[in-house]
């Protein structure tokens, strides 16, 4: 069963199937590189494939793959299809209203 996947600052939203037109990207297993640390959350092994349509990169995972950082737990992705791009966690100020991204 796919499920959503958070590592730190990370979010994998889990799609049913890769949008039509959606064209592979060159692979490179850093998802996300920490803006304070330079710390990476990066994927291990080479069973996924990396894609991009209308701006929004998507995650193809074929058999069961880690994603590693050097703050936060192991997390095993199951196979299926993720968005990785248009859910970036944020944290919301209640004395200044202000939304601002989450930095790792």
């Amino acid at each position: 069963m796919k499920k959503d996947v958070r590592n730190g600052d990370v979010y994998l939203f889990a799609i049913n199937t890769l949008p039509k037109g959606a064209k592979k990207l060159e692979r490179n297993p850093v998802l996300k590189w920490g803006e304070a640390t330079g710390h990476s959350h990066r994927l291990v092994g080479d069973k996924w494939d990396l894609f991009e349509n209308e701006g929004i990169k998507y995650l193809q995972v074929y058999q069961p793959t880690p994603i590693i950082h050097e703050d936060h737990k192991k997390i095993i992705i199951v196979p299926g299809v993720y968005d990785i791009t248009s859910h970036q966690e944020r944290s919301y100020n209640p004395f200044n209203e202000e939304v601002s991204e989450v930095i790792d």
